[in-house]
């Protein structure tokens, strides 16, 4: 007779042991991204600070922008 009681255990810790590793692979994983996340935000304000410049000088020179164009500064 095959005793069930000792697969379950044992299915039992395997599944837990695998859910641990998971866990611990995400924690790695977030870590990684809060270190690159800000970065990537300060590289972003840097370019809409650029951008925000050749619009400043554009407006300056009374440059008309099309639709399209209007649509792009807004955003």
């Amino acid at each position: 007779m095959i005793n069930s009681r000792e697969y379950r255990i044992e299915l039992a810790s395997k599944f837990n042991k695998l859910a641990y590793m998971e866990i611990e692979y995400l924690r790695e994983k977030a870590k990684d991204l809060n270190g690159t996340i800000p970065l990537e935000l300060n590289k972003l304000k840097e370019k809409t600070t650029d951008v925000d410049k050749i619009y400043k000088i554009l407006d300056e020179f009374n440059v008309k922008l099309d639709y399209i164009q209007l649509e792009q500064k807004m955003n």
